[in-house]
């Protein structure tokens, strides 16, 4: 089946059969189990400023579904996985999704409080302010492979400084724990290349916060972060 319209709740495996441009988000929401939404090449755009503040296609606490073959664009947020596990997020170019540093959003793909979730083979380039790929709240299990995520860095709001922030691949979490980040390409982020953030700054006031233990970052290519400021290649933080 084809979708028919910005806000739709997707409950079975649809194609897209045209380019979608909504004034706010969430463009698509995958409401329903075991669902593949193929966007068939076509491109999901926010239009104007509600858009900027919301998401893209939204996995809204669903298992086993799979996003798949096209790009979205302009929204605060690119594509969010909210809860759930087992989703599928391949061959998608997320660009140009920029939120604000006080909203929700300002990320290509956010995975949050969900597990075993397979990010693969994407193109993410040009988001902000805070990441390429995320992992938020209490997600395990998950794998980042295959990915190119590019210059998400803020270039394009014309102030260097609004992409100190910006990382390509952020394990946030609390509790972002055995997650693989594997052989991704990371170039041209605004601070870190890949990061495992801490969870804690302060001991004395936080220290029953879980940490972000056990995650594998293998085999990446990490070069010229920092465009912004500073930044690493792949920076791990101890606390």
């Amino acid at each position: 089946m084809a979708t028919s319209g910005c806000s739709e709740e997707i409950t079975q495996d649809m194609t897209l059969d045209g380019d979608l441009t909504c004034d706010s988000g969430p463009a698509l929401v995958i409401a329903a189990d075991n669902v593949t939404l193929d966007l068939g090449g076509h491109t999901v755009s926010g239009d104007g400023a509600t858009a900027g503040g919301g998401v893209g296609i939204l996995l809204r606490d669903v298992s086993g579904c799979t996003l798949r073959n096209g790009t979205v664009q302009h929204f605060g947020a690119g594509v969010v996985v909210s809860g759930g596990s087992g989703n599928h997020v391949e061959h998608v170019t997320v660009q140009d999704n920029i939120g604000t540093e006080e909203g929700d959003f300002g990320d290509g793909i956010v995975v949050t409080a969900s597990n075993d979730n397979r990010i693969h083979n994407n193109t993410v380039q040009r988001n902000g302010p805070f990441s390429g790929i995320s992992l938020v709240q209490d997600c395990s299990g998950n794998e980042i492979r295959g990915n190119v995520v590019a210059d998400n860095n803020m270039a394009q709001a014309g102030d260097p400084a609004a992409g100190r922030q910006a990382i390509g691949i952020r394990l946030e979490g609390p509790a972002a724990n055995n997650n693989k980040v594997v052989r991704n390409h990371v170039t041209g982020s605004g601070s870190n290349g890949i990061t495992v953030h801490p969870t804690c700054t302060n001991l004395e006031r936080c220290s029953d916060t879980p940490a972000n233990e056990n995650n594998e970052i293998t085999y990446n290519t990490a070069n010229h972060n920092g465009m912004s400021g500073r930044g690493d290649g792949i920076k791990l933080f101890t606390v």
